[in-house]
């Protein structure tokens, strides 16, 4: 009897497309453009040349590199699905499956026309934002994308006397967005636009959840609580007044299923994007700069490994920042 219910059971996964997803649970996005096999212990990640790096999660090293794509967007089996960069912002998305099996070797690249006056592009402008994610379902990966677009103007030169010496501001024009959905077959790499009533609910844009909410929280820690990229682990962070101490903050560690602590590591974030695996958290750091003894240190963005045994870092990599940092109008 048992037996048969778990027959029923499985036959019904298959029919609704589930067993991709419930795989795919194990492979997660630590942020945009970092994918994480915990499972081979591997990460995807987009490198500060364009192109996307294999690392290894124990030892920091990298397995492979290449520049067939620019940003990994989630993992299939062997297959990884990643975003073409465009040269110039356009139209046109383009996708590219890498085989990790085999280096990063490309399998297949397809692309499909967006609206005219949506520009895809991996980096953000001052007055532009193209983001995408990926969900998996049935046998399809479903890529949600945003863009936003926001014109932005320097101030005229005032030069009437009578308004000299009064704060002038900056009128800030609403931003405009469009969104929707591609569909790309895993097996055949077909790709389309589905309708909108067609989309499965889990492939429905989910924005990262940070902060616990109460209801979600672990009993008995107080002060704010942060969820880590895989949902396994929980954040919680004190940090001191001291602007002296860099490491200013004490991250504790607690696994969310037993509400266990697993460790401790000192930061100079309250929280960032984060998980456990093994002996290390892994986390994304930066950019920043750090006034020192030797002068000023310009640190780029990067991913992470700290031991909660002995609170050393034993590997970091920096990884391709698309945030736009350049100057603004005046």
């Amino acid at each position: 009897m048992i037996r048969r219910y778990f027959t029923v059971l499985l036959m019904l996964l298959l029919s609704m497309g589930l067993t991709s997803q419930l795989s795919a649970l194990k492979v997660f996005e630590l942020s945009s453009g970092v994918i994480v096999d915990p499972d081979n212990r591997m990460a995807y990640v987009m490198n500060a040349g364009g192109g996307i790096d294999a690392v290894d999660l124990k030892g920091g090293t990298l397995v492979w590199s290449t520049d067939q794509a620019a940003k990994p967007l989630t993992l299939v089996g062997n297959r990884l699905f990643c975003l073409s960069d465009p040269l110039t912002p356009e139209s046109e998305l383009k996708v590219v499956i890498l085989d990790v099996g085999k280096r990063g070797q490309r399998v297949i690249a397809n692309s499909v026309k967006l609206p005219q006056n949506v520009q895809v592009s991996i980096n953000e402008t001052l007055e532009t934002s193209f983001t995408i994610n990926a969900r998996i379902s049935g046998g399809a990966v479903f890529m949600p994308w945003k863009y936003s677009y926001q014109s932005v103007k320097g101030i005229e030169p005032q030069t009437d006397k009578s308004l000299q010496g009064q704060a002038l501001s900056m009128p800030k024009a609403k931003p405009q967005t469009i969104g929707g959905t591609v569909r790309m077959e895993i097996s055949s790499g077909a790709i389309s636009i589905p309708k909108e009533k067609d989309l499965p609910a889990a492939v429905a844009h989910i924005s990262r959840q940070l902060t616990l909410a109460e209801s979600q929280r672990l009993p008995g820690i107080p002060g704010p609580q942060f969820l880590s990229a895989d949902g396994r682990h929980v954040l919680k962070s004190e940090c001191a007044s001291d602007s002296r101490v860099w490491d200013k903050c004490r991250w504790e560690i607690y696994n969310r299923s037993t509400g266990k602590r697993v460790g401790e590591v000192r930061n100079h974030q309250s929280n960032a994007p984060f998980f456990v695996h093994g002996a290390l958290v892994i986390y994304q750091t930066g950019p920043y700069v750090r006034r020192t003894q030797k002068g000023l240190v310009d640190e780029p963005l990067k991913i992470r490994a700290v031991d909660m045994n002995t609170g050393k870092e034993l590997w970091s990599r920096t990884i391709r920042d698309t945030a736009y940092r350049g100057p603004f109008p005046g």
